[in-house]
């Protein structure tokens, strides 16, 4: 079935999405302030749209991908002022649960539905349609989302009631955050041993056992000492991680493990390389490093 559907934010992640969607036959419609992004949205296909409000209007279903809660609230304002009763919104960020629950709250009085469905991946899994989404909400309200999700994702999961999105994500970037910093310290121990990393990354990547997604996708780039350009940008990642360091704190959470990563991405931050691929932790191992 072919159904209307709305970008709002074509940036790293939204402008290959709404490619996905438009080669699977949907109608487009997007918004985004950026000049250089509204032409992105054009190129792919898609209608621009004079506002967010004006393009989740004309939507069947839209998507929000936005930077961060603060412009989450200006567009729902927005949208809120202008879509139409009945209007199915997919808040598709990561951000904490009580500033979704207030654009919910927001556009439901309005009879706007929102479900929180964030992403899990990269801009560069995002080009091959190599995502998962956490779908929240009325599972009705999901179902009818579905075709639109499955244009764009690898693999859509149904998580439960309004929130469990989130917390899903939650549990997905703790995973992401400890499985990069152990790639990035395993890669460090082997150069310190003297084996050629190149070599180490191909055998262990090979490794039923030892492997990860991100060893072998950030490995790669920790072999090459390449960070840039970022799939996955060290700014966002410890802005995820914390929000789930305030997440474990309300629900009384042990994370050791998490909180030892978390603070070597803290580190790498602080040297001025918050755009460059959450990759670059392997260099704060390195330095780390103590001679014999």
């Amino acid at each position: 079935m072919t159904m209307t559907v709305g970008i709002v934010g074509v940036g790293a992640m939204g402008g290959p999405i709404a490619g996905h969607i438009a080669k699977a036959g949907h109608r487009v419609v997007g918004y985004d302030p950026d000049p250089l992004r509204q032409v992105v949205l054009t190129e792919l296909g898609g209608k621009l749209a004079a506002s967010a409000g004006a393009a989740v209007a004309q939507a069947d279903v839209s998507l929000l991908l936005l930077p961060t809660p603060k412009v989450m609230d200006d567009v729902v304002q927005e949208i809120a002022a202008h879509a139409r009763a009945g209007a199915l919104v997919l808040e598709c960020g990561t951000f904490p649960i009580a500033d979704k629950e207030r654009a919910r709250a927001a556009l439901a009085a309005r009879g706007i539905v929102l479900l929180d469905c964030p992403l899990s991946g990269t801009a560069a899994q995002a080009a091959v349609k190599n995502l998962a989404l956490f779908g929240s909400g009325e599972r009705g309200d999901y179902e009818r989302a579905l075709p639109v999700i499955e244009a764009f994702t690898e693999r859509a999961d149904y998580v439960g009631p309004f929130g469990n999105g989130m917390r899903m994500k939650l549990v997905a970037n703790t995973l992401v955050a400890t499985h990069t910093a152990a790639a990035a310290e395993a890669l460090a121990l082997a150069q310190r041993l003297g084996l050629d990393l190149a070599t180490t990354h191909r055998v262990m990547s090979a490794s039923p056992a030892a492997t990860s997604a991100m060893l072998k996708h950030r490995g790669a780039l920790m072999v090459a000492r390449r960070y840039e350009p970022a799939g996955g940008a060290l700014a966002i990642l410890t802005k995820d991680a914390r929000i789930i360091a305030e997440a474990a704190a309300q629900v009384g959470a042990d994370m050791p493990l998490f909180a030892a990563a978390a603070a070597r991405y803290n580190a790498a931050y602080a040297k001025g390389r918050p755009q460059q691929d959450a990759a670059v932790i392997f260099e704060e191992f390195v330095a780390g490093t103590k001679d014999a």
